[in-house]
């Protein structure tokens, strides 16, 4: 059963399998999209979910996916996603969730692991994975990366606010990793008007995280890298694995691009993948 709600100012929608047919597992999933998408980039994983008895929760940042911008979208930093992610992680009243973030959305899950080892006694967020994630503050992009990142000429922030509201199709045409790297990139820029500041205290690391706290919390934590991935390299994933190392951080390297939850051969091996290692 699908429900949409409106909690703490984003839109989420909730998955609920019929509890009159069997048990619901007692920990829900959320799963949180990065720039340039929105909640349903992760159908295919919802209904793999869904139909093995998890309740889910898919949040959509502001401006995206229905959930109201209060400002022009391009004027919105990584600070601000992450505070409207984290008032509606507590407004939603889990006291336990595995947590899915993809891209920025991993950058996000990121901040959101930091801010609940110093502030909260008992951790919402128990165990993270970082989906082709963006990298923390202070690890150097390089090659391929940061050329391409280069090349987006980050602009100026959209002087008018409106909802993102991109297709399967524009992803399939504007944000995987299809065609010639040249076309790619001015295509790319299409979307970087949308991102705006959140994109530019990425690409100039502005968005500080603390491995340091993160690595001090109970939480256990899978880095999930593509071989394929144009954006976020997996050179930069074990960048960020080696600064939450720990006994309790994993690292996956996988056969696909940047979006492996929206098709393809490698959708439901990477998916049972982090499930496997969820329940490790």
């Amino acid at each position: 059963m699908k429900t949409e709600q409106v909690i703490a100012g984003l839109a989420v929608q909730v998955y609920t399998p019929n509890p009159k047919k069997r048990d619901v597992h007692p920990i829900p999933v959320v799963l949180l999209h990065g720039m340039w998408v929105a909640g349903w980039c992760f159908q295919l994983w919802i209904e793999w979910f869904t139909t093995r008895d998890y309740k889910v929760y898919v949040i959509n940042l502001p401006g995206h996916g229905g959930s109201i911008a209060t400002k022009p979208l391009g004027k919105y930093s990584v600070d601000d996603f992450f505070l409207s992610v984290r008032d509606t992680l507590v407004a939603m009243g889990e006291k336990r969730l595995h947590f899915i973030g993809h891209s920025t959305g991993g950058l996000i899950l990121q901040k959101l692991l930091e801010w609940q080892a110093k502030e909260l006694q008992d951790p919402i967020i128990t165990e993270a994975v970082l989906l082709m994630s963006a990298p923390p503050a202070f690890i150097r992009l390089r090659g391929k990366v940061l050329w391409t990142l280069l090349k987006l000429r980050y602009l100026l922030p959209i002087l008018c606010c409106g909802l993102f509201k991109p297709t399967k199709e524009d992803a399939i045409r504007h944000v995987l990793n299809y065609g010639l790297e040249g076309h790619r990139t001015k295509i790319h820029r299409k979307f970087v008007d949308e991102s705006g500041r959140a994109a530019r205290d990425i690409v100039f690391w502005r968005c500080k995280v603390s491995g340091r706290t993160i690595r001090k919390s109970a939480v256990r934590i899978l880095i999930v890298a593509g071989q394929q991935d144009a954006l976020v390299t997996p050179e930069v994933q074990f960048q960020i694995f080696r600064k939450y190392k720990s006994p309790l951080t994993t690292f996956l390297m996988v056969k696909s691009g940047h979006m492996p939850m929206i098709g393809g051969a490698y959708t439901y091996d990477i998916l049972k993948g982090i499930v496997s290692w969820l329940y490790a």
